[in-house]
C-alpha cells in the first residue's frame, strides 16, 4: 500500500489571484448528483510484469440517472508532471469504471497505471471530457 502525501491546492487563474481565491482540493468530491473519491494506491505488476500502481476509486450516484463513473469523470495519474499510461493487470483487478450505477448506489473500482520510475504519483479526478481543473487529487509516495 502506498502512503498519501496530502492534498493539493488550486488557484484562480486571474492575474490578481490571492490566498482567498484558492480552492482546497482533497481526495474526494461530492455535489448534488455524484460523489467520487481516491481511496488507495498499491504497487503491483501488470500483465507484462512491469511495475504499476493500482488505484482504487469510489463513485456514488446520489441523485442522478443510472450511469457509469467514466461517463462523468476522468481518472488520471501523473509522475514528474507527465500523464501515466493505463495498463492491465494479469488478474484483471483493474476494471469497472464503465459499469453502471443506479440512483442511490455506490461502486468501488480500480485502474492500473504503468510507472515510469519510483517518484511520487499524483492521482486526479476531473469532470468529464472537458474538465481541466481537478475536483479531487491525492499524491502517493511510491515505496
Amino acid at each position: 500500500l502506498l502512503e498519501a502525501q496530502g492534498v493539493g491546492r488550486l488557484a484562480d487563474k486571474s492575474d490578481k489571484a490571492d490566498k482567498s481565491d484558492e480552492k482546497k482540493i482533497g481526495g474526494s468530491y461530492e455535489d448534488d448528483e455524484y460523489g467520487v473519491s481516491i481511496d488507495k494506491c498499491q504497487v503491483k505488476r501488470d500483465y507484462e510484469g512491469k511495475k504499476c500502481v493500482l488505484v482504487t476509486f469510489t463513485f456514488k450516484n446520489i441523485d442522478g440517472k443510472k450511469t457509469s463513473p467514466a461517463a462523468h469523470y476522468e481518472f488520471t495519474a501523473y509522475q514528474n508532471d507527465a500523464e501515466l499510461d493505463d495498463t492491465i493487470l494479469a488478474d484483471e483487478e483493474s476494471q469497472g469504471e464503465w459499469k453502471d450505477v443506479k440512483k442511490g448506489g455506490k461502486q468501488t473500482f480500480s485502474k492500473a497505471y504503468e510507472l515510469d520510475d519510483n517518484s511520487n504519483v499524483t492521482v486526479e479526478i476531473t469532470p468529464g471530457l472537458w474538465g481541466d481543473e481537478p475536483v479531487a487529487m491525492k499524491v502517493f509516495k511510491v515505496k
